[in-house]
């Protein structure tokens, strides 16, 4: 019986996937770690905690190297695909900007 099939059994649907499953797989937070040497797991990059969120989270310019910045879950504006394509925007706009204007 797939994980589908089973979660549509425990919540009442009247549904039968058995017969439309090609293929079905899951990933456990044990297998991002092993698989992508994330943080006990986890697909946000960074912990997504309080202590890591929004302006908490890495700069987009690296403090200490100049020409060096950042883009992606772990930095700001955050993780999700809206936030981390503001966050690639915002970080072309920077690199241009530096540019233009070396400090």
């Amino acid at each position: 019986l797939s994980r589908m099939q089973a979660v549509c059994d425990q919540v009442g649907q009247k549904v039968t996937l058995k017969d439309h499953i090609v293929c079905e797989s899951h990933r456990t937070p044990s297998d991002w770690q092993r698989d992508f040497n994330l943080f006990r797991g986890s697909a946000f990059g960074l912990t997504h905690n309080l202590q890591q969120l929004s302006l908490l989270r890495p700069r987009i310019r690296h403090p200490s190297y100049r020409g060096l910045y950042r883009v992606g879950a772990s930095t700001r504006p955050g993780n999700g695909v809206p936030l981390v394509m503001i966050g690639a925007g915002l970080t072309a706009s920077a690199v241009l900007r530096d540019l233009h204007d070396p400090k």
